[in-house]
C-alpha cells in the first residue's frame, strides 16, 4: 500500500478522483484501489462484494455506494468518480457513467491519509493500480471519457498525418517564371529544387530572395533538411 498524508486538497466538496485497476486474485470480498475516507466521510473504491466496482462516498451518517460493472479478473479497468456543486455523484467505468444520484449529505475527510491498495490496513488490494489522480474539481463526461479513449485506444482517438512545411515561390511575371511555383508543399526532413528562367529576351535573372535575404542572381535554388516554411522570389 501506499499511504500519503492527509491534505485538505486531496479533500474537497467538489472533486473527481480516478485510477486504472486490474484485479488478479480473490473473489467476493472488499478490495480496495483508493480511498480517503474517515468514518462516514470521504470516498473510496472497491472492487466490491458481489464482485462489482463501486464508489463510495460518506453522508454521515451512512454512505452512498454507486454499483457498477462486474468485475474482470485480468482485466484493467478505468474508474471514476465525481461531485459536483450540485452534491451529484457520480461513477464512471471504462469511460461511461453508469450511475449517479444526489448525495446531499455528503461530508469530506477531514483527517485521515489517502491510501492506495487498501483501506487502511485492510481490505487489501490484490492486483495492480495506476494513474491515480485527485482533482479539486468535478470533470464533466467528456472529460472522463476523453482520459479513457486518450489511454485506452490512442490509435483510434487521435491521428496524426505526416508534417509538412510550405514554400511559398513567386517569379516577376512580366519577364520570368520559377518552377514549381504558388504554395509548394514539402515533407519534414525533404528536400525540393527550384528551376528559375526568363521568358523575355531583354530581361535577365537580377536576384533572387529567400526568406527575404539576397542569395544572388541563380537559375536554380535548392532547400535541402525542411523544417519550417520558407519563401523565395526571383526577380
Amino acid at each position: 500500500q501506499i499511504i500519503v498524508p492527509y491534505n485538505a486538497a486531496l479533500n474537497t466538496t467538489q472533486f473527481t478522483a480516478s485510477c486504472w485497476a486490474r484485479v488478479m486474485g480473490s473473489t467476493n470480498t472488499w478490495r480496495t484501489p483508493l480511498m480517503s475516507r474517515g468514518t462516514e466521510v470521504g470516498y473510496n473504491f472497491y472492487a466490491g462484494m458481489g464482485d462489482t466496482w463501486q464508489a463510495w462516498v460518506g453522508v454521515s451518517p451512512g454512505w452512498s455506494s454507486r454499483i457498477g460493472n462486474s468485475v474482470v479478473l485480468g482485466d484493467w479497468t478505468y474508474i471514476t468518480m465525481t461531485v459536483d456543486s450540485g452534491k451529484t455523484h457520480s461513477f464512471y467505468v471504462n469511460g461511461a457513467l453508469v450511475t449517479n444520484a444526489v448525495v446531499s449529505g455528503f461530508k469530506t475527510n477531514s483527517s485521515v491519509s489517502l491510501v492506495i491498495g487498501s483501506a487502511n490496513g485492510w481490505g487489501w488490494f490484490d492486483g495492480n493500480i495506476d494513474e491515480v489522480r485527485v482533482e479539486s474539481m468535478p470533470r464533466s463526461s467528456n472529460w472522463v471519457w476523453t482520459c479513457w479513449m486518450n489511454q485506452v485506444s490512442n490509435s483510434s482517438f487521435i491521428s496524426c498525418g505526416d508534417i509538412s512545411y510550405i514554400i511559398d515561390a513567386s517569379a516577376d511575371p512580366a519577364g520570368g517564371t520559377i518552377t514549381p511555383s504558388g504554395a509548394v508543399q514539402v515533407a519534414y526532413g525533404g528536400a525540393t529544387n527550384f528551376d528559375i528562367s526568363v521568358t523575355n529576351a531583354h530581361y535577365h535573372i537580377a536576384d533572387v530572395v529567400v526568406d527575404g535575404s539576397s542569395v544572388g542572381p541563380s537559375n536554380t535554388y535548392s532547400f535541402s533538411n525542411v523544417t519550417n516554411a520558407h519563401t523565395i522570389v526571383a526577380n
